[in-house]
């Protein structure tokens, strides 16, 4: 009987075709990384080429007037779909109001190779966290749905 159904699952295998399994690499990257080397990674065209977005200057001018205060330390993933969204959002951002950041990649298992992310306690990615004169101040974490300019603005008001 079990050499029936093997029989049977083989002949199926065949008249549908091979199949084809390869154990796909992934390119992740990991550890502090700069805005100028995603730009020019080839692997990350989600960042050199992303879709059009616009600040809102109501929200940019809050920014710009307290940068020289504000520090954005910033946990994400080139893997991960809120990165690819809402990063090269951030980046127009700090371009526009001279916010300083810095960018710390991570796993799929939200580790790196210098554990930065356990300081900070990251559990989902991207997470922007916000400093002012070094202490923070609050969070955005996984989405802006309204700006990430909106969401860093109003957490100046706490």
């Amino acid at each position: 009987m079990k050499f029936k159904i093997y029989i049977l699952i083989l002949g199926l295998a065949l008249s549908a075709g091979t199949v084809y399994a390869q154990a796909q690499k992934e390119y992740i990257l990991l550890g502090e990384i700069t805005a100028d080397s995603l730009r020019n990674d080839t692997a990350c065209k989600w960042f050199g080429n992303p879709p059009p977005y616009t600040p809102c200057e109501a929200f940019t001018g809050k920014l710009t007037a307290a940068a020289d205060k504000l520090f954005v330390k910033i946990y994400c993933g080139n893997w991960c779909e809120d990165t690819q969204r809402e990063l090269p959002r951030f980046i127009k951002v700090a371009d526009a109001t001279g916010l300083k950041y810095s960018l710390y990649f991570l796993d799929r298992n939200k580790q790196s190779p210098g554990g930065a992310e356990k300081k900070d306690t990251i559990l989902f990615i991207p997470t922007f966290i916000l400093l002012k004169e070094g202490i923070e101040v609050g969070r955005v974490v996984e989405s802006a749905p309204y700006g990430i300019e909106k969401h860093l603005a109003d957490l100046l008001k706490k």
